[in-house]
């Protein structure tokens, strides 16, 4: 029979309400990142800027997102540097170094920018081109998107991540 330490029990509860606020904490900022941006009108305003840059439609949409999701990447930085290097050492649940933290999270963003800015292009393309079903083209497009990544995921980006 097994015996769970008591002192570790207590310790996965504490990890779990802090993982469980940071991840409300993370939600809330994001919210009002988001809303703050289309409430406050600053969306129109960077389109009007970037509209003077560019009129190439796709450009405008690199352009936007390099300057939204910047800040946004920027202002949540620390929460991120917390609850992704800090709260696992002190829980002991890592051993990575900062080195290899920032250089996890330089891979990720050479990874998941360019992924993510086709993808929304994309989206972009099916708006343009198929008007009312666009919607449609939409979700078979990520679905055939869904399928080939976790197809290819343990074989192309895992190995960048992890030693095996």
């Amino acid at each position: 029979m097994t015996i769970l330490d008591p002192e570790k029990q207590k310790q996965a509860k504490t990890y779990a309400r802090i993982r469980r606020r940071l991840w409300v904490v993370d939600t809330v900022f994001s919210t009002l990142y988001f809303l703050a941006w289309i409430l406050l009108g600053w969306a129109i305003t960077l389109r009007m800027v970037l509209s003077k840059i560019t009129t190439n439609e796709w450009l405008l949409v690199p352009l936007f997102v390099a300057v939204f999701g910047g800040i946004y990447f920027f202002l949540n930085l620390p929460l991120g540097y917390y609850s992704g290097f800090v709260l696992p050492h002190r829980f002991g649940q890592s051993n990575q170094t900062l080195k290899d933290w920032v250089t996890d999270q330089l891979k990720g963003l050479a990874l998941g920018a360019p992924l993510g800015l086709i993808l929304l292009e994309l989206l972009y393309l099916a708006l343009r081109a198929t008007g009312d079903l666009w919607w449609l083209w939409a979700a078979g497009g990520l679905l055939v998107f869904n399928v080939l990544l976790i197809n290819l995921a343990p074989i192309l980006i895992m190995p960048l991540f992890n030693n095996y």
